[in-house]
């Protein structure tokens, strides 16, 4: 168990945000950064409630709004970081005096690359002190950051440089430099600070200045779009506390970093195994699943996520929707799983990265994209697997679906039995990402005897000279 014991999980260094009340955390088996995450979302939802009571009771500035989401987030930041948020307003300084310097045709580069280094600073910073443990630190709140500042950039770059925009790009332009007010009160607004999901610009005004409900105002009447309001916040509340009970009582028991005790890693019988291995990395999705769902939540609260109003004359609360749950636990293939996951970070490497460049696309998007994470060697063995898998399921598909498309038995049939293997590599594929460091997850690889690297290159380079197709 020595192995094991190197990377469960600690608490975070003493310099960390507050500490009074950990003995409450205690009794309820979290951990400091923990305990203070689930608290700094409670007075953050109390204060979403308030912003959004006084924006109806009371005809407020817009300025006003804009110290009323700033001074609380500023406030929740420090509760939960402590002197950790200097790296925030830092980050914040630099890339505002960058937008302010740099000419519209070269801003969104520059402070795309002022960002990225300062943020993998900060994730450098955080492997050298504490290799391959896991607490919440201020490198979650940076890289949300990092997402503002960067999609306000190339929407000021699409504003102002005169280039050609498609139609997404032109709805999310920005013509002029924010205040100084304005900027912060974007990136550090109690609703998103402590962990997304991210908001582009226009909507965060849209939000500020109530646009977002006058413009449904001749559709719908106002008792009836704040009751669908709280309706979308119970459902997605209710969401987070399941799933928050299942990480205080169920994580625990299925602990991913169990795979690096040798003696369970070599003498479990590999069913066993196998089915730990997909316990655990289950568990690693709960906690995502409660911080989005519970970050969403508060967010409708303050009345932020309003899309649209559809053909039934029903509110659309889902803007910020970070994750399709039912989607990804139930998806046919790796391209179903990933659409569902994380899509706000998703559409942010699509319009920042994806569709700007003209050359190696897909390479300079996962080079982004693995950058943003940070630098441990599990990512990049999740990231490197996955593009493999990716492109082993297109010819696996191309050689195999269309022969069970005859009749609705076999269809269904298909679609059972992708959906389970899915479930088989998945597990397989995202377990590197957990774990973290490099040769326990090769340690784990054997144990599975690189089952599914085997499976990818053999349909690569099998299945086409089979001629299936």
């Amino acid at each position: 168990m020595a192995s094991a014991t190197k990377f469960t999980y600690q608490n975070p260094p003493s310099y960390y945000g507050s500490r009074l009340l950990e003995p409450y955390y205690a009794k309820v088996g979290l951990a400091v950064d923990q305990g203070n995450f689930v608290f700094g979302q409670l007075l953050a939802l109390s204060c979403a409630c308030i912003f959004r009571y006084l924006s109806r009771k009371r005809k407020l500035s817009v300025n006003q709004r804009h110290w009323m989401v700033l001074v609380p987030g500023i406030f929740l930041t420090y509760f939960c970081f402590g002197h950790q948020i200097s790296h925030l307003l830092l980050l914040s300084f630099l890339c505002y005096m960058t937008i302010c310097a740099c000419t519209s045709k070269t801003v969104h580069q520059v402070v795309l690359a002022i960002s990225l280094l300062y943020l993998s600073y900060l994730h450098l910073l955080r492997q050298l002190e504490e290799y391959g443990g896991y607490y919440i630190d201020i490198t979650g709140p940076a890289m949300i950051i990092v997402q503002k500042v960067t999609s306000l950039a190339f929407c000021i770059h699409d504003g102002m440089s005169g280039a050609q925009l498609n139609e997404e790009q032109e709805k999310l332009r920005v013509d002029h430099i924010p205040s100084a007010l304005e900027f912060a009160a974007y990136l550090f607004q109690f609703t998103n600070v402590l962990c997304g999901p991210m908001v582009y610009y226009t909507d965060y005004i849209e939000f500020i200045d109530q646009t977002n409900f006058r413009k449904h105002a001749r559709s719908i009447n106002s008792r009836t779009l704040q009751k669908s309001l709280w309706k979308a916040v119970f459902k997605k509340l209710s969401i987070a506390l399941f799933f928050g009970i299942l990480v205080v009582y169920y994580c625990p028991r299925f602990s991913i970093y169990r795979l690096q005790d040798e003696r369970f890693l070599n003498t479990t019988p590999m069913w066993i195994f196998f089915l730990y291995l997909q316990a655990s990395t289950a568990g690693a999705r709960f906690k995502y699943y409660f911080a989005w769902t519970f970050g969403e939540a508060v967010c409708n609260a303050a009345g932020l996520g309003l899309v649209d109003i559809d053909k039934n004359n029903t509110p659309n609360w889902n803007l910020l929707d970070p994750v399709d749950i039912f989607q990804f636990e139930f998806s046919r293939n790796l391209r179903e799983a990933l659409q569902a996951w994380n899509k706000p970070t998703q559409v942010w490497l699509r319009r920042t990265s994806y569709d700007r460049v003209v050359k190696h696309r897909t390479l300079i998007t996962y080079l982004l994209s693995a950058l943003w994470h940070g630098f441990y060697p599990g990512y990049y063995l999740t990231f490197l697997t996955g593009a493999l898998f990716t492109k082993a399921a297109r010819v696996a598909r191309r050689n195999f679906r269309h022969h069970f498309q005859k009749n609705k038995a076999t269809s269904l049939f298909y679609d059972l039995l992708t959906c389970i293997f899915t479930r088989f590599m998945m597990a397989y594929l995202v377990f590197p990402f957990v774990m973290l460091t490099f040769f326990d997850s090769i340690k784990v690889y054997a144990r599975l005897y690189f089952y599914g690297h085997i499976l990818a290159v053999c349909a690569l380079v099998l299945l086409p000279t089979l001629k299936l197709s």
